[in-house]
C-alpha cells in the first residue's frame, strides 16, 4: 500500500492569517489532526496541528523543559508489593 492509496485528495488548507479559532473549528468539524498552511500561491509553508493549538492555550511550564531526573529504584509510597509468580 502507498500513501497515495489512502491520502486525502481534496485539500483543506489554512493561510498564515487564518485565526486560531477558525483553524480549530476546521480541525474539529473535519476530524483532522493537522492542516497544511499555504501562502498566497498555495505553496506549503507549514503545518498546523492540534498540539500547536493546545500548546498555545496554556502558559509555558518551565518544568516541561527541565532535564529528567534519574528514576528511583524504590517503589512509590503506597504502592503494593510485587508478588512472585508461582
Amino acid at each position: 500500500m502507498l500513501a497515495s492509496d489512502i491520502m486525502t485528495r481534496t485539500l483543506v488548507t489554512v493561510t498564515a492569517t487564518t485565526s486560531v479559532p477558525e483553524a480549530a473549528t476546521l480541525l474539529a468539524s473535519r476530524g483532522f489532526t493537522a492542516l497544511p498552511v499555504v501562502d498566497d500561491d498555495r505553496a506549503l509553508i507549514g503545518l498546523l496541528t492540534e498540539i500547536d493549538i493546545l500548546r498555545d492555550r496554556f502558559p509555558h511550564d518551565p518544568a516541561s523543559t527541565a532535564p529528567m531526573r534519574a528514576a528511583s529504584r524504590r517503589p512509590p509510597r503506597g504502592s503494593l508489593p510485587q508478588r512472585s509468580a508461582g
